[in-house]
């Protein structure tokens, strides 16, 4: 019981960490607040990335949401956040690109004073490293128990596979659990 619990909270505190944004230099620029779509050419160029990487990519459907603090933040055709990609303090590089999967169910938080919290799965791919992570964040024991393999193996974006294949591999596994797909 005890180890599903640690592993909710540790998991509850990586997709706060990856989906707010970490607490470093990012944070403590002056805002950018805008509310204007990167051009049609960038998004078309960086599709182009996404799909050599095997990233999912912009879709015509998403709407931009805004970017701040150099991250674009995309919803998708539900309105839920699907995408947020984190540029260089420039705007110009792209340092890591998350993407979430929500499956539309919510459950209580363990932390009492939080109420609920959306089920969803997030894929990060960290362009320094070329490395994916993955966070689950549910209370469902048998997706937690899909983590095992990667326990160890835990970076500021979540849980790592010795392979981008081997995490790739449990992100789908959680994902058919949930009846979504990944691209």
């Amino acid at each position: 019981m005890f180890k599903y619990a640690r592993k909710i909270i540790v998991l509850l505190c990586m997709a706060c960490i990856a989906f707010c944004g970490c607490s470093d230099k990012e944070d403590v620029r002056t805002s950018d607040w805008s509310t204007n779509p990167p051009p049609a050419q960038k998004i078309t160029e960086t599709n182009k990335i996404r799909e050599e990487y095997g990233i999912r990519q912009i879709k015509e459907t998403w709407t931009f949401y805004g970017r701040e603090f150099a991250a674009e933040k995309w919803k998708d055709e539900r309105g839920y956040q699907c995408k947020r990609v984190h540029y260089d303090e420039n705007r110009q590089t792209i340092l890591y690109e998350q993407d979430c999967y929500y499956t539309g169910h919510t459950y209580p938080s363990p932390d009492v004073d939080a109420g609920t919290t959306w089920e969803f799965l997030s894929i990060v791919f960290d362009y320094t490293h070329k490395r994916f992570s993955t966070i689950p964040t549910t209370d469902n024991k048998e997706v937690i128990s899909l983590l095992d393999p990667l326990e160890d193996r835990v970076t500021k974006f979540g849980y790592i596979g010795k392979t981008n294949e081997e995490t790739l591999e449990i992100a789908e596994k959680i994902l058919k659990m949930w009846g979504l797909k990944r691209l």
